[in-house]
């Protein structure tokens, strides 16, 4: 007989929950009604995530110095950092990665993932 008080008592319980969480959605439906909307969104958006990248250059390098430029560091390059050449500042990493003062003269060597590669000017 204690077992099945018990039990029942649980049930009894497990139900005033359950019909305690289901007033409180009805009564946040009826309180809130624009709340809970299905949204259902059509393939026409997605339509716009197919199409190529306005804006963008398909040639970076053609904005980029030629090679053999020659220009100076704007910062200390650690090896990466910012130089000056033709009056524009540019990314740049210097050659072997190594350590290249603020104010060195540089020149142009190349290019690495949109970075101008340098090197100073006097170890050529």
């Amino acid at each position: 007989m204690v077992i099945i008080r018990s039990a029942l008592g649980h049930l009894v319980c497990a139900f005033l929950a359950f019909a305690v969480v289901v007033m409180g959605i009805i009564y946040t439906k009826i309180k809130y009604p624009n709340r809970f909307k299905i949204k259902i969104y059509v393939a026409e958006p997605l339509k716009e995530l197919d199409k190529e990248p306005k804006g963008l250059p398909e040639h970076e390098s053609t904005h980029l110095p030629k090679e053999h430029s020659e220009g100076i560091t704007h910062c200390t390059l650690r090896p990466f950092g910012k130089v000056v050449i033709h009056g524009k500042i540019y990314d740049a990493v210097s050659l072997d990665h190594k350590v290249v003062l603020k104010k060195t003269p540089i020149i142009v060597v190349g290019y690495e993932n949109g970075r101008l590669v340098i090197k100073e000017k006097n170890t050529l």
